[in-house]
């Protein structure tokens, strides 16, 4: 399913940071992990799903998707995926043109540990216009809710995105 569903999902990627979660600076592009993303416990892994976000909708922005890939486990298909979409767009010139993705409901699963975290959660998404390569037609994506499942594992310290699927 997630192999249909991603191309929608690069397409519903997006170019300013709104994240409701996320730091008080969407603007800093400091390429430093700000110490809320790494809280530990369930209300760290929440603040680091708004980080995740925010660095989400930096990536789409500009293509870069370095510290977006740093957030992510080794063994994260989905993420890699995220990434790989955007690094294909940009690679071959196109971009993506949107308000964003921000995060509306974070709910908790049961059985959170201090090292792993499930989290549903709920995005609103912004109309996308996609340019998949250089002069290429744009596609249109009408944007609306989605949920994603985040589990998240801590890793030296650090939360990282061990799995994330659609719901």
């Amino acid at each position: 399913m997630l192999s249909r569903v991603l191309p929608a999902l690069t397409a519903v990627l997006l170019l300013s940071s709104t994240a409701a979660c996320g730091s008080d600076d969407p603007a800093d592009t400091t390429g430093e992990r700000p110490a809320y993303a790494d809280n530990e416990g369930r209300a760290g892994a929440e603040q680091f799903v708004g980080f995740w976000t925010d660095t989400l909708n930096e990536a789409t922005a500009s293509g870069d998707t370095q510290e977006l890939k740093s957030l992510a486990a080794d063994d994260c298909t989905a993420c890699a995926d995220f990434a790989g979409q955007l690094d294909k767009i940009y690679a071959a010139g196109g971009h993506v043109e949107s308000d964003g993705w921000a995060v509306n409901k974070v709910v908790p699963e049961a059985g959170a540990t201090d090292d792993e975290v499930g989290l549903m959660v709920t995005f609103e998404v912004s109309p996308q216009t996609v340019y998949l390569k250089k002069k290429s037609k744009p596609q249109e994506f009408p944007g609306g809710t989605q949920g994603f499942r985040f589990q998240l594992i801590r890793e030296d310290g650090d939360w990282a995105v061990q799995d994330l699927s659609p719901r």
